[in-house]
């Protein structure tokens, strides 16, 4: 539970590990745009060459992967970013010491961006439905896309649209155990949803 896992820096396209942990494990990702001079900036990438492909012991309570970014950060003599507490640095505690870090007489930190998970997006698109929409949706879900059985047909064109597009983005999140045979009803049914989808798209745009 503490840790003790080997752990380094790595030069991995930046698209696969914001592929990986937004797609694959739902996990929202914030990106933090440092108000650093071109001077310091390429000093701290020269040090993360230098040790790329050392090992470190990671643990999770204090020299985890938000301290060794901090340790790499802290290279440039002004910037003072991890936590005091001796016995445990957390992601959390470091970012609000980073968001509240002056560099050169102006904050640290120049802008934020949150970059949603698959899951983040689809709970936001889902959230804008209506009532009706979301049960609609929840029962969908209940009767392995059933379009009968769901309520699908008697809501109107537009909602079956929003619905059917919400349900199919949800289907790689829901992972609901089923047998062979619900899998290929499933599989069936989303086919059908899918073509739905277009006619009333088409629909619509006419």
């Amino acid at each position: 539970m503490s840790g003790g896992y080997d752990a380094g820096f790595t030069n991995i396209d930046y698209y696969f590990h914001t592929h990986n942990y937004g797609e694959n494990e739902l996990r929202d990702l914030w990106e933090y745009e440092l108000s650093l001079s071109p001077q310091d900036s390429q000093f701290i990438v020269a040090h993360a060459w230098e040790v790329l492909g050392n090992k470190y012991t990671y643990y999770f309570l204090r020299q985890n992967c938000a301290y060794r970014m901090a340790e790499l950060l802290e290279i440039v003599g002004d910037i003072d970013i991890k936590p005091t507490n001796p016995v445990y640095v957390i992601p959390q505690s470091l970012i609000q010491k980073l968001s509240r870090t002056q560099y050169q007489s102006k904050q640290l930190v120049k802008k934020v961006k949150l970059h949603p998970s698959r899951q983040s997006r689809f709970y936001t698109r889902y959230q804008n439905l209506s009532s009706i929409e979301r049960d609609v949706v929840a029962s969908l879900i209940d009767s392995n896309l059933d379009i009968i059985q769901s309520g699908y047909r008697e809501i109107n064109i537009l909602s079956k649209k929003k619905s059917c597009r919400r349900f199919i983005r949800l289907l790689p999140i829901h992972s609901k155990k089923r047998t062979k045979m619900e899998t290929k009803k499933v599989k069936r049914n989303t086919t059908k949803l899918s073509i739905c989808d277009f006619c009333y798209l088409s629909v619509t745009i006419s």
